[in-house]
Formats: structure tokens, sequence, C-alpha cells
């Protein structure tokens, strides 16, 4: 299975125009329905991709603004939104995203394993903005500010003109 969505990968970014980055980072999760999904099924597109929890303040404060920003974007930039939620907290998720009317995708099943493995530190919120090419633009430690996001993906929506965003932010 792993071969086939490398070989979709490479076929959809021959098709997009865009070669796949040798660091892309990966990214397997489902959704709130139990549907898998992966960070490479948005590949030619920038990518914002947060890591949350329900039981993180930081992370309840931080999810409105990404969800803001999705709809200002609308579809030049996927958001997603990785939950570090467990077993005890996971029935939170969805009236969390209903009461904070957060219309971004939410995959479960995240860990602490992959925050370390997408080099996102050790706490949460950490968020991480992937260019179209899957190759990270930053990275931000803890609370992201809006501009820490806008920066990013302008720059690369605007062909990396002008001064390249930070490679690592960290808010904390």
């Amino acid at each position: 299975m792993s071969r086939l969505l490398g070989a979709v990968t490479v076929l959809t970014c021959a098709l997009a125009g865009v070669a796949p980055a040798k660091d892309a980072p990966s990214l397997s999760l489902k959704d709130l329905s139990g549907a898998q999904h992966s960070i490479t099924e948005y590949q030619g597109k920038v990518v914002v991709l947060n890591f949350w929890a329900t039981w993180c303040g930081p992370c309840r404060h931080e999810l409105p603004m990404l969800s803001d920003l999705a709809a200002r974007y609308g579809y030049n930039v996927m958001f997603v939104a990785a939950s570090l939620d467990d077993s005890t907290t996971l029935a939170h998720v969805p009236q969390y995203l209903k009461d904070a009317k957060i219309t971004l995708p939410v995959w479960t099943g995240a860990s602490t394993s992959d925050l370390d493995r997408l080099h996102l530190g050790i706490m949460l919120p950490a968020t991480m903005v992937i260019d179209t090419d899957g190759t990270p633009i930053t990275r931000i430690e803890g609370q992201a500010r809006e501009k820490d996001i806008t920066s990013a993906v302008d720059w690369a929506l605007q062909g990396h003109s002008g001064r390249r965003p930070k490679a690592l932010v960290k808010r904390y």
C-alpha cells in the first residue's frame, strides 16, 4: 500500500508540475468519520498542518484563528488540524469544533512521536507550513501568531518572492 501511495504521489506531482521533495513530511491519520488521510494528498498545495488537543488552552485560542485564515485563503491553501486527543478526551473533539465553529479538516490519532519525527518540539500547539513541493517552509513551536502563518503562506503563494520566513519560530 505504501508503494502505491508513493507512486500516486509521484504521479500527482508530475501532473501538477511539482517535483516531490526528498524531505517532505509524511503523516497519515484518520478523520472524524474514520477515513484514512495522508498529508501527501495535498501535494501541489501549500499546507498548514497544526497539531492541537482539546485539553490544550493555547490550542483552543489558536484553532479559531487558523479556521478564519483557511476561510480567507480558500482553496489556495489546505489547513489540517491533527488532534493529539487520546481515548480519554477524543469524545470532546466534535463538541469543541461545533462550539468554536471550526471548519478545518480534523484528523485524529496524532501523537508526540509525530511531533518529534516532524521536528516540531515537545509541546502543543505546534504548526508546520509546507510548500507545494512538500518541503517544510516553517515550523512553529507554541501558539502561532497570525503573521507567523501568513508570512510563510504568502511567501509560497507569491513564488518565493521577498524574504524567506524563519525556518523555526518559538512561541513559548
